[in-house]
């Protein structure tokens, strides 16, 4: 009761004597309370918190920057496409470091290998995460564990712009990674993967903010979806050459058996990242596993899976040819993207048989619902209910695995990334 009157006081009255302040905070903080969940977990959250700003007010020296350091780009920038001979022979590719390989880093890693086999000298540069993750991210590639293909690359811990080596061009390939680059002037020229409409990731903040600033830089953009093509040209200025995100040869699986039933399916489940929906997708897989008991579940993505509620089978991915291989042995791959961005993901399930069910993708270019995917709304009833039409409907999933085959074919990545390289140089 002592409590209850004294919420109260608080809320009437701040006539509240030190003595029963004392007495009350005497009863508060009991050995019981201090023990109860509820207090630990508010401790828990407290010590978060700190840990957080820590971390935060560290960031904000990657992203610190001068007027000077704008002038001076721009001026670079000028003078660079100015230049009628852009031919290059070295890379500084600014990245973030990366436990695993979704699909952006994994774009980006195609693209170091396509490079390598024109000789040009590569460095992965890495920007932000901790030290940890990119000393792990550093033994990852050495091992080979993302090909043995790049495991050769120079990777360096961004710490100064004083301590990078010099580089023909530079690429920017996440919002945060650009910030080094603007600053970083031992270089002829500098370009920006841009992945997505990166602002959408960090609403209402700063970090909003400074996704955009970015995009004001003057860095000659390369990306695969149009409508970032056209959000940086007519929103930002800027000047961006757009390639189609065809597949690796390793997902093609022209001779997909397809069973009378769905029985197994992917979902891509990346818990820390808000724009793919990962509660969303639980709670439709949940309805599905009601509505069809038998279906096997797939996840790939991070490692740390809680309150799922039904059972499922999480398959590490280290490099394409694992990625592949899941894909090839699924019947339908339930993939959300809740940004501008439809990702390469839709494109490597068609080429792997694999039929896409996504979230509504109005502005885009190639996925066509009830042609080569299947289109759902943002709700677990919508899901569950898109996917019992392709349950037992073997006709319909065969005409979307061939249509979908179809809007691949027309492409290809050799002949795309050329297309990139021939827009850089020229």
């Amino acid at each position: 009761m002592t409590n209850v009157k004294f919420r109260q006081g608080l809320q009437d009255s701040e006539t509240i004597s030190e003595k029963m302040l004392t007495n009350i905070k005497i009863q508060k903080f009991t050995l019981k309370r201090i023990f109860s969940s509820e207090f630990l977990s508010l401790a828990l959250l407290e010590l978060n918190r700190i840990v957080t700003d820590k971390t935060k007010i560290n960031e904000l020296s990657i992203y610190n920057f001068t007027d000077k350091d704008i002038i001076r780009n721009r001026e670079l920038m000028l003078k660079y496409k100015l230049t009628k001979n852009h031919q290059f022979r070295s890379i500084n590719w600014f990245i973030p470091p990366f436990l695993t390989p979704f699909a952006g880093i994994n774009n980006i890693l195609s693209f170091c290998r396509f490079f390598a086999e024109k000789n040009i000298e590569q460095r992965l540069i890495l920007v932000g995460e901790s030290e940890e993750v990119a000393r792990l991210c550093i033994k990852n590639i050495k091992a080979g564990s993302f090909g043995e293909d790049i495991k050769n690359l120079e990777i360096l811990r961004y710490n100064s712009i004083s301590s990078l080596p010099y580089s023909d061009i530079s690429i920017a390939t996440r919002w945060d990674t650009a910030f080094p680059v603007l600053k970083f002037n031992n270089t002829k020229g500098k370009y920006y993967f841009i992945q997505d409409d990166e602002r959408l990731f960090n609403p209402a903040n700063l970090y909003y903010y400074l996704a955009g600033l970015s995009y004001r830089f003057d860095f000659i953009g390369i990306t695969n979806a149009p409508q970032l093509k056209d959000m940086y040209e007519k929103e930002f200025g800027g000047k961006c050459y757009y390639y189609f995100p065809a597949p690796d040869p390793i997902f093609k699986n022209t001779n997909k058996r397809v069973n009378k039933k769905v029985k197994k399916v992917w979902f891509y489940a990346r818990t820390r990242s808000e724009r793919n929906g990962y509660h969303l997708g639980i709670a439709a897989l949940n309805e599905i596993k009601i509505r069809h008991p038998d279906v096997e579940i797939i996840f790939t993505g991070e490692n740390s899976f809680k309150n799922v509620g039904f059972q499922f089978k999480h398959i590490k991915i280290m490099n394409k040819k694992d990625i592949a291989k899941v894909y090839k042995m699924c019947d339908v791959g339930i993939y959300l993207l809740f940004s501008k961005h439809t990702g390469v993901i839709p494109f490597e399930l068609m080429a792997a048989g694999c039929i896409p069910l996504i979230n509504m993708q109005d502005d885009s270019k190639y996925l066509r619902d009830h042609y080569n995917c299947i289109m759902a709304k943002p709700s677990p009833q919508s899901i569950a209910d898109k996917f019992d039409i392709l349950y037992k409907n073997i006709n319909l999933r065969k005409k979307l695995i061939e249509n979908g085959y179809k809007t691949i074919t027309k492409f290809n990545i050799r002949q795309e990334m050329e297309k990139v390289y021939k827009f850089m140089t020229s």
